[in-house]
């Protein structure tokens, strides 16, 4: 969405080519609006390093932009093999050093002198870096942005008898689905019926599967997998979780409130700020907790509705694309200006 943005405000002066892991139908979207798209899928880790650095000898770009820390990694080595010294940016949507051990620690310190500057979604993402050594000259806050033509804002029909409530995000271990399965296990021993939907993919699915078959849940909850579709798929749900155990500025949940969806998220990063008294926000790793929110979305839907209107008001006029591409633009210009 970004570079779609970007390319659209800035065409006459610059050319964006995007390089992405992504492959199929997932590029179709971004290469009918006229984005240049070059894939690495199904390349090994050291083909994707080679095959990216003979790219920047091509090219030969002005400047490079790195979304997220493995991104980053890879472009590191990669400008490293191609002899690249131009501007490049490194965006970081979460605690980067969370979590990883002394190699991969060391590793995100490789060519850290070559970053211009760090993008941080998010004050707290910026506070996890000053605390990890980077200087503060070098961070800047560009919060997220979504395009909200996308997303389809739910209508006002009463929740559905059982609820439906969709949770969007890789299948990985701080993205806390295994949490989720755990407070859907809790809601069902208390004789509330609910239905959930797990959109995404990443190395917890099998998991979050062997999870939902040992509690028995396999009627209750669905795994969909990746999604391109999710701005129209989320309207026809009753409710949005997110339950995290790290966030920067999420993404899918700015997605969700943007739909009018009644939000339950675990209280991370930023995510009280985003949902302040618009939702229900509880620890993360709570499964009891979680499942209590959900309780009490069920039983005052009303209520529940009437705080994601309000929610959907403020996301729609805060966190809006036009307004993170124009923040990036200016931090482009004013790079590639100090470069020259």
């Amino acid at each position: 969405m970004l570079i779609r943005t970007l390319k659209a405000r800035s065409e006459e002066r610059y050319q964006h080519v995007l390089v992405t892991l992504m492959g199929g139908e997932l590029l179709t979207p971004i290469q009918a609006a006229g984005v240049d798209v070059v894939s690495l899928a199904n390349r090994s880790k050291l083909g994707r390093v080679i095959a990216l650095a003979g790219l920047v000898r091509r090219l030969r770009p002005a400047l490079i932009h790195a979304r997220l820390s493995s991104a980053g990694l890879w472009s590191r080595l990669a400008t490293a093999l191609a002899g690249y010294r131009g501007p490049f940016l490194q965006a970081h949507g979460g605690e980067t050093y969370r979590g990883h051990g002394l190699k991969r620690r060391l590793m995100e310190r490789f060519r850290a002198g070559a970053i211009s500057r760090h993008v941080c979604v998010s004050r707290s993402v910026a506070d996890h870096l000053l605390a990890h050594g980077h200087r503060r000259d070098d961070l800047v806050i560009i919060p997220n942005g979504i395009t909200m033509a996308g997303i389809e804002g739910r209508d006002a029909r009463p929740m559905a008898d059982p609820p439906r409530f969709v949770c969007v995000g890789r299948l990985s271990e701080e993205k806390g689905q295994d949490v989720l399965v755990a407070a859907m296990a809790h809601l069902r021993d208390s004789g509330i019926a609910v239905r959930l939907d797990l959109v995404g993919d990443g190395p917890l699915r099998p998991q979050v599967e062997a999870l939902i078959s040992d509690h028995g849940l396999g009627g209750q909850i669905g795994l969909l997998g990746m999604r391109n579709d999710v701005g129209r798929l989320l309207a026809t749900y009753d409710g949005f979780i997110l339950p995290s155990l790290t966030e920067g500025l999420s993404l899918a949940l700015l997605e969700g409130m943007a739909a009018g969806l009644p939000v339950v998220a675990t209280a991370v990063g930023e995510t009280p700020l985003v949902v302040g008294d618009d939702g229900w926000l509880v620890p993360p790793r709570d499964p009891a907790a979680l499942a209590d929110a959900l309780a009490a979305v069920v039983g005052a839907p009303d209520a529940a509705l009437a705080k994601a209107a309000d929610g959907q008001a403020r996301v729609r006029q805060t966190f809006t694309m036009d307004a993170m591409a124009d923040r990036y633009l200016n931090l482009i210009d004013g790079t590639l200006e100090a470069a020259t």
